[in-house]
């Protein structure tokens, strides 16, 4: 359903479809698909200087998994433990109107092979825009295809028999959204301290 203002700050449960293209020294190439599942915590939207409003946000948790057929191994895009983590936006487009809004993710996550960790602290950074939803919904015409990575989202793996492997993001697609919890003004994400 589209919405025509931000809602207030909250906890989002957001279910997705990544992709990645995985080439090697070698000529081997791959689309490999993984399914995700995001919780992130956003702030009450606020007006910046240029009267566009904004919502922070931050991931607090993410695992995306999927399976290689050329590797035969599992592929696992997971939030890195330990780290606090940056923080993301939800921008209006325009001043004064809430949507279409851009979203600006900044994630920094591990990539394990068959539950080994084969990179850490990758720093990703998704954008996508026209997004006429909060938390996007899997509509298309609400939930646009994120086609946008830079250059930090791309992982690279030593290979004994394929050499170097490079593994990009191709899309990622919204296929459900839902608000967990409403927490007005309530501050970020912070850790619960519960290992020690």
């Amino acid at each position: 359903m589209e919405q025509s203002q931000f809602p207030i700050g909250g906890i989002d449960n957001v279910q997705h479809d990544l992709r990645v293209l995985m080439t090697a020294e070698s000529g081997l190439e791959e689309i490999i698909e993984l399914a995700g599942s995001m919780i992130l915590q956003r702030s009450d939207p606020y007006f910046t200087e240029d009267k566009r409003r904004v919502i922070d946000f931050k991931v607090i948790s993410w695992v995306a998994s999927g399976w290689s057929d050329k590797l035969g191994a599992a592929m696992t895009y997971v939030l890195s433990e330990n780290e606090d983590q940056p923080i993301s936006t939800i921008e209006a487009e325009q001043p004064e109107q809430d949507f279409p809004a851009a979203f600006n993710f900044n994630v920094l996550f591990d990539v394990r092979v068959n539950n080994e960790t084969v990179f850490r602290k990758l720093h990703g950074r998704p954008e996508g825009s026209h997004f006429r939803q909060v938390p996007p919904g899997g509509d298309r015409r609400l939930s646009p295809t994120i086609t946008r990575f830079t250059d930090r989202n791309q992982v690279t793996i030593k290979h004994p028999e394929h050499g170097e492997l490079l593994i990009k993001p191709l899309d990622c697609n919204d296929r459900e959204g839902r608000i967990l919890r409403e927490m007005p003004g309530r501050k970020l994400y912070e850790p619960f301290g519960l290992s020690g």
